[in-house]
């Protein structure tokens, strides 16, 4: 169980960090 959720986490960690950065650039170019 620890296994799978581990990386699970991490995943949806990185998933958020894409998403926060491309919303940056995108209020980046907005501005």
């Amino acid at each position: 169980m620890n296994l799978v959720s581990i990386p699970l986490k991490q995943g949806v960690y990185f998933y958020f960090n894409e998403y926060n950065a491309i919303e940056a650039l995108g209020l980046s170019q907005s501005l």
